[in-house]
């Protein structure tokens, strides 16, 4: 659609932080009000219905613990980061603003792909 001229490159990168960024408050409120090993017991219990698992959140955990905000620029676990960022009781302004740049950052690199990867289709077709 950016290719075609029928949207912005800056608002499709705007709408999809808007996005991500209402989609990461539910995770943190999650994790501010259980605790770690509570959520462990539920991703046991309903983990292929949430998509998540134990093992998904320790790994998010263990980032977190090493790299704290930033985490929101690692593909993979950049989307369960807000669990452990609640969990840990992450000033939420801050969580915000590190949630913000990452996602634009990463928004708009798959949007400037999506472009580049439209505008050379032929080539990326071979």
């Amino acid at each position: 659609m950016v290719t075609q001229d029928k949207l912005s490159f800056v608002g499709v990168v705007a709408a999809g932080v808007a996005g991500s960024m209402l989609g990461t408050l539910p995770f943190y409120y999650l994790g501010r009000r259980m605790d770690e090993e509570r959520l462990k017991s539920l991703a046991d219990r309903h983990g292929r219905w949430l998509t998540v698992s134990r093992a998904n959140i320790e790994c998010a955990q263990s980032w977190f613990d090493r790299h704290g905000g930033f985490c929101r620029l690692v593909p993979g676990v950049r989307s369960l980061i807000s669990i452990p960022a609640g969990i840990n009781r992450m000033n939420l302004a801050a969580f915000l603003l590190y949630s913000a740049i990452g996602t634009a950052i990463w928004m708009s690199l798959l949007t400037y792909l999506g472009y580049f990867l439209k505008a050379n289709f032929a080539e990326v077709e071979e």
